[in-house]
């Protein structure tokens, strides 16, 4: 098989800067790639609604973005009514937090400081000029040290609140951002893309329309995946939750799958604080159930998940394991997320011969 080198190094370079315009892109236009993700999510609920009930598009577009909108608000005032319920309990409990780790400190570090003050001051006894004046210029250095630390502590805070209010103010216009795009990408989008496509040679029309099928399976079979995977851990936790007696265990168990959404974080932002508050107010018992039913969801993911997934995308599990400690290398958190979106791209491409027609492309 002979290779056509100048055709390979085209298509290299090709390669190369797409894949550099879309990193460097990534941080700036990063809402409208999000307007891009919600429109095709909403286009076929979309036009539902224009088959059945005889929606316009526009209205039918606007319908789904509030609906969207409305579950997205239902869901995070939920999660905000727990987690201040999850503070107000805590805060109830605070001070008898506070109270037994001060007995701990008096009962175990106490005694130690004070048998090490008593041998600094045998130490300082024997020398006491240059000790003494050693340690009368160490504890003003520490008292300026401390007075500066504070100085600065307070600037910092108040330079925390402000950009914590600018960054509120920049997320809402980011978000009403991704609100308009997703309309206009939605309503106008596929006009768009027909315009396009009519300019477009008939192999790439029919290429294009085989991608996009291909790609919404594979979407399909991914979700369904996940959904199954946080169904499964959503019982195992309610489970748990109940036979530990814990009040509002379903409610747990629902912002616990939401949060299972997110790659990396998951459950664990909610056991991890949780097991910690129970073992400094001494609920040993409900310490180690919390700790028994982490340690059994996390081996269930690491088992199941890779599996499942690998099993209905046609992916093996060590391949989804590679590309996820990459993209966590190269992008940080946001390659976490981008590892979905990367792996249903590896399988559509597999799906439709693209590196087939690529190697067609090539050979000579």
């Amino acid at each position: 098989m002979n290779i056509d080198w100048l055709k390979a190094i085209q298509l290299t370079v090709t390669f190369i800067v797409l894949s550099t315009l879309f990193y460097v892109s990534l941080p700036i236009l990063y809402p409208f790639y999000i307007s891009i993700i919600l429109a095709i999510i909403i286009l076929p609920l979309a036009k539902l609604l224009e088959r059945k009930l005889y929606f316009p598009r526009g209205l039918a577009i606007f319908t789904m973005i509030f609906m969207l909108l409305v579950v997205s608000v239902t869901v995070i005032s939920l999660s905000m009514i727990e987690l201040i319920h999850f503070l107000q309990q805590f805060s109830h409990f605070l001070p008898v937090i506070f109270d037994t780790t001060l007995q701990h400190f008096y009962e175990t570090i106490f005694p130690w400081t004070e048998k090490m003050i008593g041998t600094l001051s045998n130490l300082l006894s024997r020398s006491p000029d240059f000790s003494q004046d050693y340690f009368t210029q160490l504890l003003m250095d520490f008292a300026n040290s401390f007075r500066d630390y504070s100085q600065n502590f307070l600037l910092d805070l108040v330079q925390s609140l402000i950009l914590i209010f600018t960054s509120t103010l920049q997320s809402s216009y980011i978000f009403i951002l991704i609100l308009l795009s997703t309309y206009f990408l939605a309503k106008d989008g596929p006009r768009w893309a027909a315009s396009l496509l009519s300019k477009v040679p008939a192999p790439v029309k029919d290429f294009i329309y085989d991608l996009r099928m291909q790609s919404f399976q594979v979407v399909k079979k991914y979700i369904f995946a996940q959904l199954l995977i946080i169904l499964s851990s959503g019982l195992i936790i309610w489970i748990g939750l109940t036979l530990l007696n814990v009040k509002h265990a379903l409610a747990i168990t629902f912002f616990s799958m939401l949060l299972d959404f997110i790659p990396l974080i998951g459950v664990s932002v909610v056991f991890i604080p949780w097991i910690l508050y129970s073992f400094l107010t001494q609920q040993f018992f409900m310490t180690i159930g919390l700790s028994v039913l982490l340690l059994v969801l996390i081996i269930f993911r690491n088992i199941i998940e890779p599996k499942l997934l690998g099993t209905s995308l046609g992916i093996h599990p060590f391949v989804m394991i590679i590309l996820l400690f990459l993209f966590f290398q190269w992008f940080g958190v946001m390659g976490v997320l981008l590892t979905p979106l990367c792996l249903i791209l590896l399988i559509t491409i597999k799906q439709t011969g693209i590196l087939r027609d690529i190697q067609a492309y090539l050979t000579k």
